[in-house]
């Protein structure tokens, strides 16, 4: 090539390898605390200057050794690069037991290996409320007798303590 004075100029083409030096960030996501026989959702939001993978880690009670390993589904809007909110639904947690539930995220963009976020571990809320299954009491009540209630009252955790409350 030649330029407008002249001179000739050197055209050169060279290829680069450009290091990929930001790992993904993680930033957890997931709202409340886990409920007796129900299922729990897992948010993670993650960030990164190319597309990631997303895994969560979780298990229930002290054990790790009985950690699931699932992949999250993407529920973001940056479909090029799959940036932002990531979901995991678990099964339904025990309906008869109060067990902790500990997680942590797992993020791999292409070029650096799995980043791991800080393991949470929150306490299972019991909202399930206790049932009144059968009332055996005499239906038949007299005037200045004494009178006895008798219900069976259960819950999945535990029945505390019961109460009536009556009016004549």
């Amino acid at each position: 090539a030649r330029g407008s004075d002249g001179h000739r100029g050197v055209s050169l083409i060279e290829s680069v390898y450009v290091h990929d030096i930001h790992p993904p960030i993680i930033r957890d996501e997931t709202i409340g605390p886990p409920t007796t026989d129900d299922r729990f959702t897992l948010v993670a939001n993650v960030t990164d200057d190319r597309q990631v993978r997303v895994r969560v880690v979780y298990w229930f009670g002290p054990n790790a050794d009985t950690a699931t390993n699932m992949s999250m589904e993407y529920k973001g809007e940056d479909f090029d690069g799959y940036i932002g909110r990531w979901e995991y639904v678990t099964e339904k947690l025990p309906a008869k037991s109060l067990p902790t539930l500990s997680y942590y995220f797992l993020a791999q963009d292409a070029r650096i290996g799995w980043i791991k976020s800080e393991v949470k571990t929150l306490k299972t809320v019991d909202d399930d409320p206790p049932v009144l299954r059968r009332d055996y009491s005499d239906p038949q009540a007299t005037t200045g007798d004494m009178f006895r209630w008798n219900i069976t009252v259960t819950d999945y955790i535990g029945v505390v303590d019961v109460r009536l409350v009556h009016w004549l």
